[in-house]
């Protein structure tokens, strides 16, 4: 049900079994939650589709440690990589501390 959600891109906040005597909640148990955390009913192409933006994120850091760590200004590398102020600054504030411990 939540990776149906997902392929529909739907948000769902609980599922909830009633009788006639008494309900659960999985939201409420906590169960939900923990469904929501398990890979193991998530579509495969949605976890390679994971893998491609962490992979591809990961590369673009690392040519931005490269071109902050030749000098380049942080306006060139926001423009190049695609990334972000902050997670520049936040790279190259990395790299100073690094410089600055060696």
């Amino acid at each position: 049900m939540i990776q149906a959600a997902r392929l529909l891109h739907k948000e769902i906040l609980d599922h909830i079994i009633i009788s006639t005597d008494d309900f659960y909640s999985f939201a409420e148990s906590g169960l939900f939650e923990e469904l929501e955390k398990s890979k193991k009913y998530v579509l495969p192409y949605l976890l390679e589709e994971k893998a491609r933006r962490e992979g591809l994120k990961d590369g673009k850091e690392e040519i931005a440690k490269k071109m902050l760590s030749g000098g380049m200004e942080i306006d060139n590398v926001i423009e190049l990589t695609g990334l972000s102020k902050t997670e520049v600054e936040d790279l190259l504030k990395a790299i100073n501390s690094k410089t600055d411990k060696n």
